[in-house]
């Protein structure tokens, strides 16, 4: 069967073989239509099949390519910072699990030996100053060298005791007295011929008072008169600077010391009188600071529960349940009658904060009147006091609206309510509110919360511009403290300002009392024990192997 002639033929030139149509009305065309006018059959199609594009067609067009143009560019933007996000996030996530410095171990003083010989007694601009067994040695800040030490006198080291003054160190041993520069350096020797039972020190006044018994050892050498008064009990009063003793005050075998303290004019010492019918009077001494002359006696009813404390220019004691202050003269100042017995109690600047069975209350150390109360219960020993602030881990009733679930007290406390009550334990007035951990800071004017963060418990160290937290899970862990283990231990660090959290890390070794020292976090570093948990005391283990101490430690701050 043939092909159709309309097919086959070119409709402008018949003896040309068609090889298209044309691309306007249809008709066949040839190679040589092609080759003059495209694929049209004449020009008129040609030109018909041009369109009319008009301004506003350019325009639109133009628009929508640069519509196009804008899109692929926000979209390539987009990308781009999602990219940079993943750098950014991967390279914060690189610095605070493997590159950042901070809660990491940046030296190790290793020394074997009892966790109980090794401590750290405090620290200084560039060094550390530890005691390790019989030595005092100082260590380099930046990497744990040891820059000198110095033998502690007395032949049994756990009768010697080391305190802090500045930067320097007050040695008390078995009979001396010793004040060491922090480069070893030896201020003064005070040799009393028995071991000192109380001393308080006025740095202000550079004055040391002391209570010191009867010596052991009478030296032959001295005075008689200084013989006789070796043989008593004394109050002795010494000069810091350069250690001569500015006054004695012998006390009779009858007479008992149950506390002293110093202030800038006045030594005070609280006194007990056994009577030849062994019933005892009680007095409070006040004595001139510079010469140990009496300057006035006052009879007290009882021992006090607390003080004497120098609280500027008052004294401060806890009779009968409330806290009184007293001047210079023996007048009293004011009264705290519902101090309560047993309460915590602290003098923090201008005020005297004490912890009650309900809370903590603020009382004005001027007027002895209260300026505000406090729902937590602060942690004494956890305490850090600066300008117009305090932190302090505390516990807090479990809802902010106080309406927090009461918790029963056991039955052997009801029982027992009575005889609770004669020792000054009053449960009707106890906060039996279900409490949670928190480190709060509170405003010393007002009292009021500055920021809080909850489910913090452990150890609180803090120098005025970084706060850390030292926490053994051993003991603070409810879940190891039931199954047992060895525990870890955990430093954070936290904001000052605001009180969030900078970073947290964990260590395998053991680390206690913590001191702060710039951005390193210096303790005593020891190897954990098993131990046994509460579920499984009956399956063998142990509770309290002994630590095997391994020297000093040194943490990284930020």
């Amino acid at each position: 069967m043939t092909e159709p002639e309309a097919i086959k033929r070119c409709d402008q030139h018949r003896e040309q073989k068609a090889v298209g149509v044309c691309g306007q009305c249809g008709r066949a065309i040839c190679r040589e239509c092609v080759q003059v006018q495209g694929y049209f059959c004449s020009l008129a199609c040609r030109d018909q099949s041009v369109g009319e594009i008009t301004e506003e067609d350019r325009l639109a067009a133009a628009a929508a390519e640069e519509e196009l143009q804008q899109t692929a560019r926000i979209g390539k933007r987009v990308l781009l910072g999602i990219l940079a996000l993943v750098v950014v996030v991967a390279a914060v996530l690189v610095w605070k699990f493997v590159l950042d410095p901070a809660g990491k171990v940046c030296w190790h003083w290793q020394q074997a030996g009892a966790v109980h010989d090794t401590g750290v007694l405090g620290a200084g601009e560039h060094s550390a100053i530890v005691r390790f067994s019989k030595r005092i040695v100082r260590l380099s800040l930046k990497n744990g060298e040891e820059l000198g030490d110095i033998e502690l006198p007395g032949g049994n080291e756990a009768f010697v005791e080391v305190e802090m003054m500045g930067g320097d160190m007050l040695v008390s041993g078995n009979t001396e007295l010793i004040r060491l520069a922090a480069d070893g350096t030896r201020v003064f020797s005070i040799e009393l011929g028995a071991r000192v039972l109380r001393r308080v020190h006025n740095i202000e006044t550079q004055q040391l008072l002391a209570h010191v018994p009867p010596a052991a050892v009478i030296r032959l050498d001295l005075k008689k008169e200084d013989q006789a008064a070796a043989k008593k009990q004394r109050l002795m009063c010494f000069s810091l600077a350069d250690g001569k003793a500015l006054w004695s005050k012998g006390l009779k075998g009858n007479i008992g010391v149950y506390g002293i303290a110093i202030g800038k004019q006045h030594a005070f010492a609280i006194l007990s009188i056994v009577k030849d019918d062994f019933t005892a009077s009680y007095a409070l001494l006040a004595m001139d600071a510079g010469t140990g002359k009496m300057m006035w006696q006052a009879d007290l009813p009882e021992v006090p529960d607390w003080g004497p404390v120098v609280a500027g220019n008052a004294l401060l004691l806890e009779l009968g349940g409330g806290v009184h202050a007293f001047s210079a003269a023996g007048e009293e100042l004011w009264a705290i009658e519902d101090a309560g017995a047993y309460s915590r109690k602290r003098v923090i600047a201008d005020g005297l904060l004490v912890g009650t069975a309900k809370g903590t209350v603020w009382y004005d150390l001027k007027s002895g009147k209260q300026r505000w109360e406090s729902p937590l219960t602060l942690q004494e020993r956890s305490l850090l006091v600066g300008e117009g602030y305090l932190i302090a881990l505390a516990r807090a009733p479990e809802t902010a609206s106080g309406n927090a679930p009461v918790v029963d007290l056991p039955p052997a406390y009801k029982e027992n309510e009575g005889l609770l009550k004669d020792f000054g334990i009053d449960l009707s007035k106890a906060n039996k509110l279900k409490t949670v951990p928190v480190l709060v800071r509170l405003d010393t004017a007002t009292g009021k919360e500055v920021w809080r963060t909850r489910g913090v418990v452990g150890e609180l160290v803090g120098d005025g511009k970084r706060l850390a937290l030292v926490m053994d899970t051993s003991a603070t862990s409810m879940l190891q403290m039931l199954g047992g283990g060895k525990g870890v231990t955990v430093i954070r660090q936290y904001d000052m300002g605001d009180g969030s959290q900078l970073f947290s890390r964990q260590s395998e070794l053991g680390f206690r009392a913590p001191v702060l020292a710039g951005r390193r976090l210096i303790g005593v570093a020891y190897e954990r024990t098993e131990k046994t948990g509460l579920l499984n005391l009956g399956q063998g283990g142990t509770t309290s192997a002994p630590a095997k101490g391994l020297g000093v430690l040194a943490f990284r701050l930020r």
